[in-house]
């Protein structure tokens, strides 16, 4: 009976000694972490061999597909040879190494691969080893040299990582009102605070959706008084509430006349719905201590202003109902006008000065004769003497006919 059992233990010894040690393993580095949603992170395989030559591995991971997306795989080349196969659509990564030669190994401590990894969405994601001690076919293996795997499937601890949301806005702010008063230039606003919001921001102008003016931060409160407003006119305001990951932009425009002024119908716009995130302007100052922002003082409310009858009169133009009617037209239709009407006065007085030249133009005077016809007639009257009856003085006859050029 004693040698029998001497002899089962000496077997049992035997094939232990025989048998390749399982002590090989991986591990992963970091093995836990806290991200955020979208945010990429890099994730180190380190392999340690225990001292003992392999000459390849097989290794096989499952991680959740809706959390996670493996981008890269790196490897620092341990071995010689070295592929993978991603599939993020399943889940899954299978990476291979092996040395091109039978009599090549590696022996040691070291990073085998650094996979490169983006969060998808809120949850806590997972990198598992796939591993069953004996598999040798769609498993996790370290092959020692000269045959047989020596990886210890108990000792590959997963990866495990939380992905908490990432960088929310606040929501809009609701139920956001707009009344006249209380005093003189004032709209008060009024809105329900949201979760999330550190401060509120107003912006404003004397359109619709035409915002010139605002109140970068009026603080954690849910209502303000906008002041330095023209009494009488309207103005139109969005309420955003803001974080440090943005603003909440904005669904509702809301409008007001401002305090203590005659307030005319014909300004009046309706507001409009918009859905947008406004660019505050640049040179609008921080709400002083008492929560007032004026318009007035800036230069876009100095060059822009509403005319009599509700349309905008820009820099350089008249009120219709300051001025009369020829002043309110466009500037080439008056030189137009000015020239036809230039012509037809310079038409008329040349018409009026031909028609005075002719009535009072002198009786036609007598054409001279010719020298040769003046000359014959003077010839002939010194020939011929002078007759008894006719007078000491020269006075032509009634009966004789005057020479041609006394006709």
């Amino acid at each position: 009976m004693k040698k029998i059992i001497l002899f089962l233990i000496s077997l049992a010894l035997f094939l232990t000694l025989a048998s390749p040690v399982k002590a090989a393993h991986f591990n992963l580095e970091p093995q836990t972490g806290e991200y955020t949603q979208e945010e990429e992170f890099s994730v180190k395989v380190n392999l340690d061999t225990v001292d003992q030559d392999v000459s390849g591995i097989d290794l096989i991971f499952s991680f959740n597909q809706d959390l996670l997306e493996v981008k890269t795989v790196d490897f620092n080349n341990l071995f010689t040879l070295n592929d993978s196969q991603l599939d993020n659509s399943q889940g899954r990564l299978k990476i291979y190494s092996t040395m091109n030669s039978s009599t090549a190994s590696y022996r040691g401590s070291d990073r085998l691969v650094t996979l490169k990894v983006r969060t998808k969405k809120e949850g806590e994601a997972k990198l598992t080893f796939v591993c069953q001690s004996g598999q040798t076919g769609d498993d996790t293996n370290i092959w020692k040299k000269g045959g047989g795997d020596i990886v210890d499937c108990g000792a590959l601890k997963e990866g495990v990582y939380k992905i908490k949301a990432g960088c929310q806005t606040p929501e809009v702010p609701p139920n956001v009102k707009a009344e006249t008063g209380p005093g003189s230039g004032q709209v008060t606003l009024s809105w329900t605070k949201v979760s999330g919001a550190k401060h509120y921001n107003i912006t404003y102008g004397p359109s619709s959706l035409n915002y010139q003016w605002g109140a970068p931060d009026v603080g954690d409160v849910d209502s303000y008084v906008v002041s330095g407003l023209e009494p009488g006119k309207p103005y139109y305001f969005i309420v955003t509430a803001v974080n440090d990951c943005g603003s909440s932009g904005a669904r509702q425009e809301v409008a007001a006349y401002a305090g203590s002024g005659e307030e005319k119908e014909k300004y009046w716009q309706e507001p409009e719905v918009v859905d947008w995130v406004p660019d505050l302007p640049q040179s609008s100052p921080s709400p002083s201590a008492k929560a007032e922002a004026s318009p007035l003082s800036s230069p876009a409310a100095a060059t822009e202003e509403t005319g009599g009858d509700g349309e905008k009169v820009g820099e350089g133009e008249v009120d219709k109902e300051d001025k009369p009617f020829p002043w309110s037209l466009p500037s080439w239709l008056k030189w137009l006008g000015g020239g036809l009407a230039g012509l037809i006065v310079l038409a008329l007085i040349g018409k009026k000065l031909a028609n005075r030249e002719i009535t009072g133009l002198p009786q036609e005077k007598e054409t001279p004769p010719p020298p040769e016809e003046k000359d014959q007639f003077n010839s002939q009257q010194q020939s011929s003497p002078p007759s008894s009856s006719q007078s000491s003085v020269d006075q032509p006859n009634s009966s004789e006919v005057p020479p041609p050029w006394q006709q």
